[in-house]
């Protein structure tokens, strides 16, 4: 009997002898960091293999019991397969972050690391586990994990419209499908030839690797991304907005600032957002 598609949310299971599907991972670098093949020829963070449904599933269910880690999209990519371990298990379609907005995915991961300070823990990790609390106020973690969600909402928003404009949502099969795709194809050619591609990102003064934020927005750069002023970029850059606004506020009035380490804090957030989005 087929997995119900609930089970689906319960994150990545393995299988039961599900058809072309498998509960192990080889070992190659792809699977072990959940890197799908596609994006092996970026140098980008393992973070970044996820699929459209995986991110929607994650964004349903980081609710107010998990605000006490940070956000992360939980997909896994079978070793069988073409689709993720839960996609497979639950017998959905499953897709990468469309190609034409992929670079707004990476802008979502940069966004997220920007952030993350707001998860420090007692032991200098991030998210509260049973041995370390978090260090700050769970009222502010909390009001930091409400934009989270808000900007993971504007992202799907962004996926839900661009997919629709090319006739890419939905259960479209045969010729409409191929079609649909053939002409998404064209439309991305097209763009990636005015695409301005930074070079690559190399070490840093002292040898060491950027942080992720920075390797993030670099990665930004390097892939498709929305006009600021078209009818679907415009809503995900004022998503950005109202989320750097509500973070900068949040430090600005719920800390202390007598404190030195929060008035360092402060500044570093101030200068560190990241360049990509810089302008808004």
């Amino acid at each position: 009997m087929p997995p119900k598609r609930a089970e689906a949310s319960n994150g990545p299971q393995t299988p039961r002898k599900a058809a072309g599907c498998t509960g192990n991972t080889p070992n190659t670098p792809a699977a072990n960091h959940g890197v799908h093949a596609e994006l092996l020829e970026y140098a980008d963070p393992a973070e970044t293999g996820w699929c459209i449904h995986c991110f929607k599933i994650t964004v349903r269910d980081w609710n107010e019991n998990e605000w006490v880690r940070p956000f992360k999209i939980n997909c896994v990519r079978d070793a069988a397969s073409k689709r993720c371990q839960r996609c497979c298990h639950a017998h959905d379609k499953c897709e990468l972050l469309y190609e034409g907005i992929r670079g707004h995915g990476f802008e979502l991961h940069a966004l997220l690391e920007w952030v993350m300070e707001f998860w420090i823990n007692e032991e200098s990790e991030f998210g509260e586990t049973d041995d370390a609390s978090l260090v700050h106020d769970i009222e502010i973690v909390h009001a930091a994990a409400v934009a989270v969600r808000d900007l993971c909402a504007g992202l799907d928003c962004l996926i839900k419209s661009h997919g629709n404009a090319h006739d890419l949502a939905g259960e479209r099969g045969g010729g409409a499908a191929d079609k649909a795709k053939a002409s998404y194809a064209q439309y991305c050619s097209f763009r990636r030839r005015f695409l301005q591609v930074p070079p690559p990102l190399g070490p840093r003064s002292d040898g060491t690797r950027h942080p992720k934020r920075i390797q993030f927005e670099h990665c930004a750069r390097q892939h498709l991304r929305l006009d600021i002023h078209s009818d679907f970029g415009l809503p995900w850059y004022m998503s950005v907005l109202s989320f750097k606004e509500t973070i900068e506020g949040l430090i600005r009035d719920k800390f202390d600032h007598s404190d030195a380490n929060i008035v360092a804090w402060y500044t570093t957030m101030l200068a560190t957002f990241p360049l990509t989005i810089s302008l808004l």
